[in-house]
């Protein structure tokens, strides 16, 4: 999964346990959304601040419910985000923004399209000549190549064709 789709379902998810703990604390004990809301945060991050009113039966057992949620999502958040860290996600995606800058900030450029036998000759001319260039390749191989010899590379991926 793509790092953005999995901020966005954190996102998601932090909002769908806010909602379920404001609305559940509104219609079980009766508070204004702003209590409701503080409540559910200081719950939610273990802060352990008193509770804003004295809680029912009920509103103990939703804020039980709601600790075991808020906690659940936040081990989630922590392992993902660890886990992009660990794979190398982070570096990789920073790389591939300063790279996208640069290619951005190119004039009176020229794009090599493929790193083959060709490919790499004309981009080693360039590089000598001191001309500015971009590679455009969809091989992952040629890729890695391009990234090793550290030129300026677009990886167009494959199209799907439908028959």
């Amino acid at each position: 999964m793509n790092w953005e789709k999995q901020i966005l379902k954190i996102v998601l998810l932090l909002i769908s346990i806010i909602t379920y703990g404001v609305a559940g604390l509104m219609i079980i004990e009766g508070w204004t959304f702003l209590d409701t809301l503080y409540m559910t945060i200081i719950t939610m991050s273990t802060v352990g601040y008193r509770e804003v009113h004295p809680l029912s039966t009920a509103g103990t057992v939703f804020v039980i419910t709601l600790i075991i949620m808020g906690v659940g999502s936040f081990l989630y958040i922590i392992t993902s985000t660890a886990e992009y860290v660990v794979a190398g996600h982070l570096f990789g995606a920073l790389g591939r923004r300063k790279m996208k800058k640069e290619i951005d900030s190119l004039k009176n450029h020229y794009i090599i399209c493929g790193f083959g036998r060709v490919g790499q000759q004309v981009a080693a001319e360039l590089k000598r000549e001191g001309v500015p260039f971009v590679i455009i390749d969809s091989n992952p191989g040629s890729i890695e190549r391009c990234a090793a010899e550290g030129y300026l590379y677009i990886r167009e991926m494959p199209q799907m064709t439908r028959s």
